[in-house]
């Protein structure tokens, strides 16, 4: 548990020195901001979609993005998951320049994601009595009861907007996604919005949004399944992916990582030996 508690303080420490170092290049302009705005776009939009499932490639989900392509072989809504996902990307760009998320905002994601979507009945709408049964990938806990999701979400929002000041950025965006999570307000299409409320609360702090690639799958949802009794773990998981986002970014803006940072990295590998490569995920 310990070993946990300083792994976590330890990435949360190279994250924001890592941060420093990418925001003195700050303000992005012109053509090197369109291509970093493109290529995070599409990233986003397919490994998003590629963990809940669809099968559309990265390279089709830039020609769909940036052609407006059809992709043959696919189905009709894994199409609509890539375009509702570009539009719902673009509403979370409109939102980072302010320093609160609001209930209006999250059912406009789910709005924008999910409109087009044959399969996912009332988009921008909690779920309710007609639709109170959903369950999340890989868990075996229940969701709340429909009549409970309005006072739950209201309660998520004020905690996020109460705790901004409090945790550090990382934390808060990881807990938040968490907490949603188990929420699972909507019919569908939780897990999109869950990613796209996490990055909006990073990049509203100025660091970098956060993919998950596909072959990061089982440990993303081990961790986050874990979380509801140990939740150290799913931050540790998000903190990694954070720290792989900002050394990308920093090696295409030919940022160089100081020495000190690398030798942060040795010790949180040595930490994770101490537990044979398994996070206990406490306290």
């Amino acid at each position: 548990m310990i070993n946990n508690m300083e792994t976590l303080n330890t990435l949360l420490q190279q994250a924001t020195k890592l941060q420093v170092l990418i925001n003195k290049k700050r303000p992005f302009e012109g053509n090197q901001l369109i291509q970093l705005q493109k290529y995070y776009k599409c990233e986003s939009t397919w490994s998003s979609n590629a963990l809940e499932g669809n099968t559309i490639s990265l390279h089709e989900t830039q020609m769909i993005l940036e052609q407006g392509l059809t992709i043959h072989g696919h189905t009709l809504n894994e199409i609509y998951e890539c375009t509702g996902h570009d539009k719902a990307y673009d509403c979370m760009f409109n939102q980072i320049h302010k320093k609160e998320i609001d209930e209006k905002y999250i059912k406009e994601l789910h709005y924008l994601f999910a409109k087009d979507i044959k399969n996912i009945p009332y988009p921008g709408e909690y779920r309710d009595v007609s639709k109170t049964f959903v369950t999340v990938t890989g868990s075996e806990y229940s969701c709340p009861d429909y009549d409970e999701v309005p006072a739950k979400m209201t309660e998520l929002v004020d905690w996020t907007n109460t705790m901004r000041d409090v945790l550090h950025p990382i934390e808060l965006a990881s807990q938040m996604h968490r907490r949603f999570v188990y929420i699972h307000p909507f019919p569908d299409g939780n897990g999109r919005v869950a990613r796209l409320l996490m990055n909006t609360v990073l990049l509203q702090e100025h660091y970098m949004p956060v993919l998950i690639e596909p072959k990061q799958r089982a440990e993303y949802i081990r961790t986050l399944e874990n979380g509801r009794i140990y939740p150290t773990g799913f931050d540790i998981f998000i903190a990694q992916r954070e720290l792989e986002q900002q050394r990308r970014f920093m090696k295409l803006l030919n940022i160089e990582i100081s020495q000190n940072i690398s030798e942060e990295k040795k010790e949180i590998k040595k930490n994770q030996r101490k537990t044979n490569g398994e996070y206990d995920m406490g306290y």
